[in-house]
């Protein structure tokens, strides 16, 4: 056998195998199609945790002359809810200290006996027993002025919730 009959019978044979490989596997070449894929422009607007390099331009205080990356998510840091005010601490149902979720308050609770603890409530007067919410102007404002706190604090949390998605996908 001479070197061109070789080379011809080498070239068959990556030719069979390429055929048989491409039986098993197919390439997918149009991106909608693939598994999972991320548009840039679908990333969260959100310069401290998203950034994204292009090679042709220079960072102000990139230390390195290129960077590594072409985009870098990194997973963001919730801040904790604002403390409520004792005042009204204990008016306030589960789930106050999570921006998904709306707060709110018990309107009314069972009073403790504290004035005289020998003599127990007159079971016929309730107004004794039980106490409005709205009974304490001071609590009234403390919770409206903790609210408008949270409510800022809320639409600081609500745009990380995209970038965390996206970080955990990336995991």
């Amino acid at each position: 056998m001479d070197v061109q009959e070789n080379r011809g019978n080498v070239t068959k044979l990556l030719t069979f195998l390429k055929g048989m490989n491409s039986l098993k596997r197919s390439v997918v070449t149009d991106v909608s199609k693939q598994p999972w894929s991320y548009k840039l422009s679908d990333l969260p607007q959100d310069t401290e945790y998203v950034k994204v390099r292009f090679h042709d331009e220079q960072l102000e205080n990139d230390e390195s002359n290129s960077a590594d990356y072409l985009v870098k998510i990194q997973k963001p840091v919730f801040e904790k809810c604002p403390e409520p005010n004792v005042s009204f601490k204990d008016w306030l149902k589960v789930g106050w200290d999570d921006y998904l979720k709306q707060v709110e308050h018990l309107d009314i609770i069972k009073q403790e006996n504290t004035a005289n603890e020998s003599t127990p409530y007159s079971e016929d007067d309730e107004s004794q027993l039980y106490e409005s919410f709205e009974d304490d102007e001071q609590r009234v404002t403390d919770y409206n002025s903790w609210l408008k706190d949270r409510e800022i604090w809320q639409s600081r949390q609500k745009p990380l919730e995209k970038v965390n998605a996206l970080f955990l996908d990336l995991m």
